[in-house]
């Protein structure tokens, strides 16, 4: 997001609230990545709130949550990146090598939520 504050209001605005934050360097410089639940659905947004920008929000990538991330990871092969621990306690991610695959939008595949306990 180019202009953090603006689009964390706009999701606040449409009843959403944040439901996490930290911040991470996976893209190359610390960023704060504030997260919203919306359903089944969770958005996550990422700026740099020291240096605002103009413009309109995009979208980078999308996370699917799978049944059985081994059985994915098995039928995917070197597509599927290396199985690591994912922001949400108790999940796991791997990042799908979308390029190799000829797709333009950012893949990540999820485990799905625990159960609660």
């Amino acid at each position: 997001a180019p202009d953090l504050a603006a689009t964390v209001a706009g999701f606040e605005a449409i009843g959403l609230s944040s439901r996490g934050e930290r911040t991470s360097d996976t893209y190359g410089a610390p960023m704060p990545q504030i997260f919203f639940r919306m359903g089944e659905v969770i958005i996550e947004v990422v700026g740099n709130p020291d240096q605002p920008g103009s413009g309109d929000a995009g979208f980078f990538g999308l996370a699917i949550t799978v049944a059985d991330l081994d059985a994915a990871r098995t039928l995917l092969g070197d597509h599927l990146g290396d199985v690591k621990d994912a922001v949400q306690t108790g999940r796991q991610i791997s990042t799908l090598r979308h390029r190799d695959l000829g797709m333009s939008v950012a893949t990540a595949l999820m485990s799905p939520e625990p159960a609660p306990g």
